[in-house]
């Protein structure tokens, strides 16, 4: 097989190449979050749901979709890690496994009790615009 049509062996790739990547990712993600939820502020979305099924609806707290973007961003890593760690050609089922986990995650924000629709679309928006970047260079580095 030609060696440039193959994924990076998995004995190449490190912690700290796929935790660089996969902040940079969640970075990204996080400025690219705040702006989605900035401009969904400025028309209008109220960002107001059941967060806590506990308590009663409350206002999405500003700083979340950053933070949001970031801890996924980690753990995709340590995801993207073990795999490197136990199988020759990783990105492949990475990428599948994070197509998968994007549409799962999806529920989150279409089931949002006494969320505005505006709300959920936006949020739903989020959990795309977090995924991409993480995902993309995640598998960059596992050379994909």
């Amino acid at each position: 097989m030609n060696a440039a049509l193959s994924s990076t062996s998995s004995t190449k790739i490190g912690l700290g190449a796929l935790l660089r990547a996969a902040i940079t990712g969640g970075v990204i993600a996080a400025v690219a979050n705040m702006a989605v939820y900035g401009i969904g502020r400025a028309v209008g979305v109220d960002f107001i749901g059941r967060f806590d099924p506990a308590q009663a609806p409350t206002p999405l707290m500003p700083f979340l979709p950053a933070v949001a973007s970031l801890i996924p961003a980690v753990l995709a890593g340590f995801v993207a890690l073990g795999f490197a760690r136990m199988l020759k050609r990783p990105a492949m089922p990475f990428a599948v496994l994070a197509v998968v986990f994007g549409v799962v995650s999806m529920a989150g924000p279409m089931g949002l009790a006494d969320a505005s629709t505006g709300t959920k679309v936006v949020l739903s928006l989020m959990h795309v615009v977090a995924g991409v970047p993480i995902t993309v260079w995640i598998l960059r580095a596992l050379g994909k």
